[in-house]
């Protein structure tokens, strides 16, 4: 068998805790310069909501719509507008968390995405051009795509084609969007470093409390 990464004495990976200013330049590039065909799947949240929630990245994938109804509830009050963890490390759920206010803007700014999206392309499908059919069926499609996204079970982030998203195609991105905000050695886990020292400072480096909000079992 492999041995684990962690174990290896040389390991090459960076252990690095992402600046504030560098998180923030790699959600602005993300926004501003897009890849193709992000334009429509998040990426500037998703990578605001690794940055301050703590959450491992397969977490954070997985969630879906009804995991945020507690959170989208305005008659709750914020200490109870909590996050539903379904999937985690091992596969194992952890249940209704507490999450950071950055963590919480990041997703309801996905959430302002997804629901405006079906109007955005019933638009660009009404100046589609009629005798392009090309132009008529990517609208149509991508209106098509809008609009099955608003599923209680949808997830906030998928893939490209709206499978699953995997830690693989994310890293890629990150790889991307990181070059374009010169930044160097970036890698997913770094945001969640991050995330896990400002949660700490703003627990009063509290470890116990600090574990509600990052999802980690044991110190």
């Amino acid at each position: 068998a492999m041995p684990s990464a962690k174990t290896l004495p040389d390991d090459s990976r960076p252990k690095r805790r992402l600046k504030e200013s560098e998180l923030a330049a790699l959600v602005q590039v993300s926004r501003q310069r897009p890849i193709r065909d992000h334009r429509d799947m998040g990426v500037p949240a998703l990578f605001a909501f690794l940055g301050w929630s703590g959450w491992r990245p397969g977490a954070a994938y997985d969630l879906r719509l009804s995991d945020i109804e507690r959170l989208l509830d305005p008659e709750l009050p914020r200490s109870e507008q909590l996050i539903f963890c379904r999937r985690d490390k091992g596969g194992v759920g952890r249940g209704w968390r507490p999450i950071s206010e950055a963590a919480r803007l990041a997703v309801l700014a996905r959430v302002d995405e997804i629901r405006s999206l079906p109007h955005a392309y019933r638009m660009s499908l009404k100046v589609a051009s009629p005798t392009n059919m090309r132009d008529q069926a990517m609208a149509r499609a991508r209106l098509d795509r809008a609009l099955a996204m608003q599923g209680p079970e949808q997830r906030l982030w998928t893939s490209v084609r709206r499978g699953e998203l995997q830690g693989s195609t994310v890293s890629r991105w990150m790889k991307v969007y990181a070059g374009r905000a010169g930044l160097e050695d970036v890698q997913t886990y770094d945001l969640r470093r991050h995330a896990c020292m400002q949660i700490l400072k703003a627990r009063s480096w509290d470890c116990e409390e600090a574990m509600q909000f990052t999802g980690h079992a044991s110190a």
